[in-house]
């Protein structure tokens, strides 16, 4: 009964069927659940495609969007802590590149948590216009700010991992019309973003400019 400690119900479904292909012992049976465990294993890998090229094709040019939009595409799989470890072990070892994102830039904050003072590593995917890199906290459209605002708003100064480099920056919270302005040009790049903005309300969706230092 090892499936019943897997972490999430697809790994429980996949130790399900594994214990069943393994252990038993009738020719026929282990036949059907090669079966089985061949389907299941094709339509994960189609549903995963199907997800990429979601991404992909809705130009998802805003971090946490695109990682919200993974994650719920994926959730059933892995929660957020192991999908971000994944992402960043990803971005480390092809420079910068992850590929479920395709070309969008990645970068990987190192905020400090503003209630523990821990290091905290966040990757988001960054929007890049007129030489700046921008953050926006759509949070996928929820009412609710995503942490790593708070943790920024209380230790803006921290290290940004881009491509190959590491470098200082102050994390700048856009406010007044500077804010109204970028989130404007870009609801009209990004239709989905635009319903994140709407489906957010009231709640004021924080925008960031990471300035190097």
């Amino acid at each position: 009964r090892s499936w019943l400690l897997a972490p999430n119900p697809m790994s429980r479904i996949d130790s399900f069927l594994c214990e069943l292909w393994f252990h038993n012992e009738s020719g026929l049976c282990v036949s059907l659940k090669s079966v089985v465990y061949f389907i299941w294993q094709s339509l994960r890998f189609v549903f995963n495609i199907a997800c990429r090229q979601l991404i992909r094709d809705r130009q998802c040019l805003h971090g946490s969007v695109c990682m919200t939009v993974f994650a719920q595409w994926e959730g059933l799989m892995m929660d957020w802590k192991i999908l971000n470890r994944n992402v960043i072990e990803e971005f480390r070892i092809n420079s910068g590149r992850v590929a479920q994102f395709g070309d969008l830039p990645v970068v990987i904050l190192n905020t400090i948590g503003a209630k523990t003072g821990n290091l905290l590593e966040v990757p988001l995917i960054t929007v890049i216009d007129d030489g700046h890199m921008y953050l926006f906290g759509t949070n996928a459209g929820a009412k609710k700010q995503p942490v790593w605002i708070y943790n920024l708003r209380a230790n803006p100064v921290i290290d940004v991992e881009f491509k190959t480099e590491v470098f200082r920056a102050n994390l700048t919270e856009l406010d007044g019309q500077q804010r109204k302005d970028r989130i404007q040009i870009q609801s009209q790049q990004t239709p989905q973003f635009a319903d994140y903005i709407a489906s957010s309300a009231p709640r004021q969706v924080a925008v960031f400019r990471i300035d190097p230092l």
